[in-house]
């Protein structure tokens, strides 16, 4: 992706630099530019050939970048759909928690599901009350610095000190849907509680909305509700094997 975007702004300055070249006219022949034009005067069909060669390239580029974009919106579009599949029990069970934990519009939840063979974090329940929190930015997590690693792999419960504020920078390629104040994730076992198989992440545009450790015990209570369900739908992430490859940007 970053290739054809580098081509595309190269192509962009030459299509636009060479003919301007090829039209400027300069009589002091001491300068260093009039070297420059006058050799590009000269040389002028080769400059032609040249942009032909660039128009060419830059048509290829589009073409393939575009059916690239029709395939991506299709795969984007049936991961929607088969994620809904296994969301909608797991929503609902979410609307119910935030219910429970009293939370409001100002607060979010999310389940993440973890594959060991692929080392990746996978969307698959979100529920808050306001409607732009409640988007999924993100269907798979691979960075190993976020914090839904830390909750996996902390074995205290220390780890809701080190979640930071989620803030979008102009750099940002993933541009998140809730820039929040407090983050406090729970692991979510396996069956025979033996291996940690995703997590519960809790986000609030509250700061130190976690602190209280009474109500960190009861959204420990409440995400073993979630272990329940997903032993009722059968539902294990490890089942999927390291050849099962998302499609790369998702």
């Amino acid at each position: 992706m970053i290739i054809i975007w580098l081509i595309k702004i190269v192509s962009e300055i030459l299509i636009i630099f060479i003919p301007l070249l090829l039209s400027i006219s300069i009589d002091n022949k001491d300068s260093f530019l009039y070297i420059i034009i006058n050799f590009a005067h000269i040389h002028s069909i080769y400059f032609i050939y040249l942009l032909v060669f660039i128009f060419i390239i830059r048509y290829i580029v589009e073409y393939k970048f575009k059916n690239y974009k029709k395939k991506n919106d299709k795969l984007l579009e049936a991961i929607k759909v088969y994620r809904s599949f296994v969301s909608s029990p797991i929503d609902n069970l979410l609307k119910d928690i935030f219910r429970v934990l009293k939370m409001n519009e100002k607060d979010r939840l999310s389940v993440f599901l973890y594959s060991n063979s692929l080392s990746k974090f996978f969307s698959v329940g979100r529920y808050s009350t306001s409607n732009k929190f409640n988007k999924v930015g993100r269907y798979v997590i691979e960075n190993e610095k976020e914090y839904v690693f830390k909750v996996l792999n902390d074995e205290t419960e220390e780890h809701y000190k080190k979640a930071p504020e989620v803030k979008n920078s102009f750099f940002r390629r993933d541009k998140r849907t809730m820039e929040s104040k407090s983050m406090y994730g729970v692991p979510i076992f396996n069956e025979d509680k033996s291996i940690k198989i995703g997590v519960l992440i809790c986000q609030s545009m509250k700061e130190k909305a976690y602190r209280n450790k009474e109500y960190r015990r009861q959204i420990q209570n409440e995400a073993k509700k979630i272990e329940n369900l997903l032993k009722e739908m059968k539902i294990d992430p490890n089942y999927i094997k390291s050849g099962n490859m998302p499609p790369k940007g998702f």
